[in-house]
Formats: structure tokens, sequence, C-alpha cells
């Protein structure tokens, strides 16, 4: 009798213990949904992508991993480029600002927007006060004019011919060159122009661009995540017959 007592105090004691360790889980459970829920805030960190959305990693902007040839082409690309447009693509400036404010709608990106991300900042505003006041510009949209560019012979190192690294740290290659601007119109005459360039070309960090609000579908217009850029573009223009 005495041994049975004893054998139902250990079993009472066990249930106690089962129980109570199935109430602290289910309370453990319960305190884990709330404290998730409501109380915990995880840890934010920003990542910065590349322009191929991997994760960017810091570069020596004084090194490149491209060769002098792919960093001439890309130079000849950006000349291509920016002398190519009409009078449909580069709208006249008052017509520009009511883009970006999206006063009026279009299908396609501006001439503006569409070179924008070859150049940096600096670069960038000036060529596009250059080409809007280019000798070829005269009577563009009256006449509806298309601006096309012929490169015969291709960029030549400029200086040492050696790669510069600027008081940046960045590496830097210049180069210089001619190139013949046409400008024609239907029923007006066609206009020719020599242009003497120099082009300064600098190593940009491949960090994602930041995406702007554009008034254009943004994937149409390239994002060059090639690593150079241009630093600046000079040029002369001079009619030619």
């Amino acid at each position: 009798m005495r041994d049975l007592k004893e054998a139902d105090k250990k079993l009472l004691k066990w249930k106690v213990l089962f129980f109570g360790s199935m109430l602290a889980a289910v309370g453990y459970f319960v305190f884990y949904i709330a404290y998730s829920f409501f109380i915990f805030e995880p840890e934010r960190k920003d990542v910065m992508l590349n322009q191929i959305n991997a994760i960017y990693s810091k570069e020596d902007l004084g090194m490149t991993n491209v060769s002098e040839g792919e960093v001439k082409q890309f130079a000849y690309t950006v000349l291509k480029e920016t002398f190519t447009y009409d009078y449909m693509s580069f709208s006249f400036p008052e017509m520009y600002q009511k883009l970006l404010k999206k006063e009026v709608k279009v299908d396609l990106p501006d001439h503006r927007d569409y070179i924008r991300n070859y150049y940096s900042e600096d670069a960038y505003f000036s060529t596009l006060k250059k080409l809007e006041e280019a000798e070829w510009m005269d009577l563009f949209y009256r006449n509806r004019r298309f601006v096309t560019v012929r490169v015969l012979s291709p960029p030549v190192k400029s200086g040492t011919g050696d790669w510069q690294t600027a008081s940046d740290g960045r590496l830097n290659m210049s180069y210089k060159g001619f190139l013949f601007i046409i400008s024609k119109a239907k029923g007006a005459k066609t206009l020719r122009f020599r242009v003497d360039y120099n082009i300064t070309l600098e190593r940009k960090p491949n960090a994602v661009m930041d995406k702007k609000d554009t008034y254009y579908f943004f994937p149409m217009v390239p994002l060059n995540t090639f690593e150079w850029q241009v630093k600046t573009l000079d040029w002369e223009a001079k009619r030619s017959t």
C-alpha cells in the first residue's frame, strides 16, 4: 500500500513536470510570436548594387580591367551617339522642359536623356549647352533637319599617349581627332562641318544609378555598365563645302 502511494506521488510529479513543460513551450511560442510581430525590429542595412544588380564591391579607380583599345572604342561610340539626332529626337529647349514636367506625353526618350549616362554630370551639361548652340543647329527645327556623323579616322591618343591619373585618383585617357557633321533636310541645303575634338574619359565606379522619376520608359536609355565615362568633350567646328 505504501509503495502504491509513493508511485502515485512520482506519477503526479511527472504529470506536473510534463504539463509545466507544455505550458512553458506554449508560453514561449506565444511570446515569440508577440515579440516578432510587435516588438522586434530587424537591423536595417543598405546594400549598394552595381549596374547588373550584383552586390557592389569597392573598386580601385586608379586601375582598369579593360584594354586601351576598348576605351578608344567607347570614345568612338559616344561620339557617334552624341552627334546623331534629328529635329524629333532633340526637342527644342522649351518642349524639353515640358517633357521633364510631364506636361507632354511622348513614346521615346529625348536625345539628351539617351546620351546622359555616357557622361559625368559636369560633362553632360557642358556638352548639351554646346550642342544647343552648335553651328549646325541654325534653322534646325524650322527645316526639320537630320544630323549624322562621319568618323573617317579613329581617335588618336593625345599628350603622352599613356594612362593618366587625375588629382582625384581616377585613371584618365585623352583622345583627339576629327569628324564630319552632316545636317540634311528635305528641300533645304545640306550643311557639312568639320569638327576637331578633344575628349577625355575617366574611370568611374560601377555602382548602380539612382533611378529617377522620368517621363519615358527607363530601360530605353543605355545604362552604361562600362567602367569609363566622358569627363570632358570640347570641339571646334568649321563649315566645309
